[in-house]
């Protein structure tokens, strides 16, 4: 049996009629794990409970934000910090094959997660026209460290989680043509997800193996999308 108490914490205070300013902090945990070594869902992504082997993963976040409006309402921005702290984050060994091993405690290690960022949003209201620009630097990273060597991943180093995007850029744009007609434009920008990609392969008696690099060691290109709507 595992029990924690959930905290949520939050002040609000008033700076001026025109400001205010945020503090929260959230502890979290959570007791079953999806089973997946891709970014993206599969149909054969399995449930996993917490059990003897693999505990709770605890997570705790701190944000901190400054929200202005001026005095017209005509502007709004605000700046917002966050940090989080994540113990016993589920990460597969290399190599692990889940699906073809019934004990899974075997295929998973369980490590330490950072993230931290700054997110800034500024905001423009004309009668007409409307514009919002967001953008946010944040960073994911995951350090698994056992006492084993087998209980390393790139050797006790740090390395980017699979939701690591330093850079995430958005942008919107919305004019009323007239009552019954408007156009708008979204651009969206970010940074590439990290991967594990192949970097070598070599042939023990004739079969061909593969050798990878760290884990998530390279990147996928950049991500630009822009739609257009009326």
């Amino acid at each position: 049996w595992y029990y924690f108490p959930e905290l949520r914490i939050s002040l609000n205070y008033q700076t001026d009629e025109n400001g205010t300013v945020k503090l929260a902090f959230t502890q979290m945990h959570q007791n079953i794990f999806m089973l997946n070594k891709t970014i993206t869902l599969a149909p054969n992504s399995p449930w996993k409970l917490a059990d003897y082997h693999l505990e709770p993963s605890r997570a705790y976040q701190f944000s901190l934000g400054v929200f202005r409006t001026t005095t017209k309402r005509d502007w709004e921005y605000s700046v917002e910090v966050f940090y989080k702290n994540a113990r016993n984050y589920t990460e597969f060994k290399d190599g692990a094959d889940f699906l073809g091993s019934p004990l899974v405690e075997t295929t998973v290690l369980q490590g330490d997660l950072k993230s931290y960022g700054i997110e800034v949003l500024l905001k423009k209201y004309w009668p007409k026209i409307n514009i919002w620009l967001a953008y946010t630097y944040s960073r994911s990273l995951v350090k698994v460290d056992g006492p084993n060597s087998w209980d390393k991943i790139n050797n006790g180093n740090q390395y980017p989680s699979n939701f690591d995007i330093p850079h995430v850029l958005n942008f919107m744009f919305l004019y009323h043509i007239s009552k019954r007609v408007t156009f708008g434009t979204t651009i969206t920008y970010q940074s590439g997800k990290p991967g594990t990609f192949p970097t070598s392969y070599y042939y023990i008696d004739g079969v061909a193996h593969l050798d990878y690099s760290d884990r998530n060691k390279y990147r996928i290109p950049d991500y630009f999308r822009t739609d257009i709507s009326l």
